[in-house]
């Protein structure tokens, strides 16, 4: 092969992998490298109240196991924050339940919003037992609301 050649072959190359790129990958607000997480789909009212919120404060960190991708996730933090921003009430657990596992929504928006009833579960039904306490339990090491708002 001669220079020109293999010029001509790298560019192709080139071309053909960034047209594949974007025609496969799709938009990158679809990513999880995006805080993107669809609440305009919500309607409006307090879905899209609380959505706004937990896409607002969800954290820049790793996903995976064994594979680790990089990107923005619900996390108890989030759910502090989203709690104390909106104001979370027992209200709210129908519509919480709802977002978490009946909509079809973006992962890490259910992940928030099942934290958040964890939290209203925790201080609901508190369990004495520390073996079956965890971060969402009043009392128990580590709360995600022991520091408060």
């Amino acid at each position: 092969m001669n220079k020109k050649n293999i010029i001509s072959a790298s560019l192709f190359l080139v071309f053909s992998f960034t047209i594949f790129f974007f025609l496969v990958a799709g938009d990158f607000e679809s990513w999880r490298y995006s805080r993107n997480m669809h609440c305009d789909k919500l309607g409006e009212g307090r879905t899209l109240e609380i959505c706004k919120s937990i896409e607002k404060w969800s954290e820049y960190s790793y996903y995976g196991h064994a594979m680790y991708s990089f990107g923005y996730r619900a996390t108890p933090e989030t759910a502090r924050r989203v709690w104390c921003e909106v104001g979370i009430t027992f209200a709210d657990k129908p519509l919480l339940g709802k977002m978490a596992y009946d909509l079809n929504l973006d992962p890490r928006m259910q992940t928030g919003t099942s934290f958040l009833l964890s939290l209203l579960e925790g201080i609901e039904n508190p369990t004495p037992d520390p073996a079956r306490q965890d971060i969402f339990t009043p009392g128990a090491p580590g709360y995600v609301l022991e520091k408060g708002c």
